[in-house]
């Protein structure tokens, strides 16, 4: 019977100990990472009252960096609940390898988290303005959804699609007068920014990709259809079927074709 008693007590004495942990926790919810001579890293969190907070480090190596995050918290930082990582043109051209491997390598971290791309003057306006990470995950809903002009891109499908072609894209976003908008896709070849599209180019990406439900172009919305793309005698034939709210549509064709 006193076995029994002392483990219940265990047990009872162990689940306080963790509540208690967990209040002093600090939720982080977004990271960013720019790069020039060294590693520039912005991190938002929520604290007890639910106040959205932001710090940011600097330091040559990536992990040291995040580790001086600790030096600045009086709670401790909560990393498993990232929801977005933005990183900068050059923190992709100069760093991407160990910026992925330092996801990929530390537990702490769940790589299901979305990723975006922003200029490092934006990034810095928008961290300090402790805008969170639903912002934009919000902004690129709306869009995926209503005008295709973005998808959604998570960290594990951008690693996966960088290993399988050596290429992908990512949502470039703005931050400018204190206004968050998106401004297309940045393209990634080799594991640098090949090229940046404007959102019209990235809605017919998405469509020519078959990455749609709806888009909406110049006017025209367009429904989900089907994109056939094969080769022949060394041409590159698009068979393109689609429904739209207009009779004519061969001013669409003709800019899915140019493209």
């Amino acid at each position: 019977m006193k076995k029994i008693i002392i483990i219940l007590l265990t047990f009872l004495l162990t689940g306080c100990t963790s509540y208690t942990e967990l209040n002093d926790l600090s939720i982080v919810n977004t990271l960013g990472i720019d790069y020039s001579d060294e590693y520039k890293v912005y991190l938002t969190y929520k604290d007890s009252n639910n106040k959205s907070n932001t710090i940011t480090s600097k330091d040559k190596s990536l992990k040291e960096a995040i580790n001086k995050f600790y030096l600045s918290s009086d709670k401790m930082l909560y990393m498993s609940h990232i929801n977005l990582l933005i990183l900068t043109e050059e923190a992709i051209n100069n760093k991407l390898d160990y910026i992925l491997d330092n996801f990929l390598n530390d537990n702490n971290y769940r790589n299901n988290f979305y990723v975006v791309i922003m200029d490092s003057n934006d990034m810095k306006d928008f961290f300090e303005s402790k805008l969170e990470s639903d912002n934009i995950i919000g902004l690129i809903n709306i869009n995926e959804k209503e005008t295709s002009t973005t998808k959604k891109i998570e960290l594990e499908e951008l690693i996966k699609e960088l290993d399988i072609d050596n290429n992908y894209y990512l949502p470039k976003l703005t931050y400018k007068n204190k206004e968050l908008s998106l401004n297309g896709y940045s393209l990634i070849k080799n594991k640098k920014v090949y090229e940046n599209i404007d959102y019209k180019e990235s809605i017919i990406l998405n469509i020519l990709s078959n990455n749609y439900n709806k888009a909406y172009l110049d006017g025209t919305i367009i429904y989900k259809g089907a994109t056939n793309i094969s080769l022949n005698n060394n041409k590159i034939i698009f068979n393109i079927k689609i429904t739209t709210n207009k009779n004519d549509t061969s001013d669409l064709k003709e800019k899915l074709i140019s493209f």
